[in-house]
């Protein structure tokens, strides 16, 4: 959906409230898939939201939300910052 959404326009860095994009939304979902694309896209891992946070920085919080902690959420995390590393530099 979103390689789709983004072949039919929609900005990869586009801001939602509180200043968040899809690759924050994505990290904090610990959807490996989704963060590839918008990186592929050329989403900005350092972009931060409007508390100072980038992508790269919430890669490695817990998201607070139910399941977070469980081993395939964990194993998307770690692939998530393995990806963000590769660009961060």
């Amino acid at each position: 959906m979103v390689a789709y959404l983004i072949e039919a326009g929609a900005p990869p860095d586009a801001e939602a409230a509180g200043g968040v994009t899809p690759l924050h939304r994505a990290v904090r979902n610990r959807c490996s898939a989704a963060v590839r694309v918008l990186l592929d896209a050329g989403a900005d891992p350092h972009r931060t939201n409007n508390a100072g946070s980038t992508a790269i920085t919430l890669a490695g919080h817990t998201t607070g939300r139910g399941g977070s902690g469980s081993p395939a959420a964990k194993a998307e995390q770690a692939k998530i910052i393995s990806m963000l590393d590769t660009v961060a530099d």
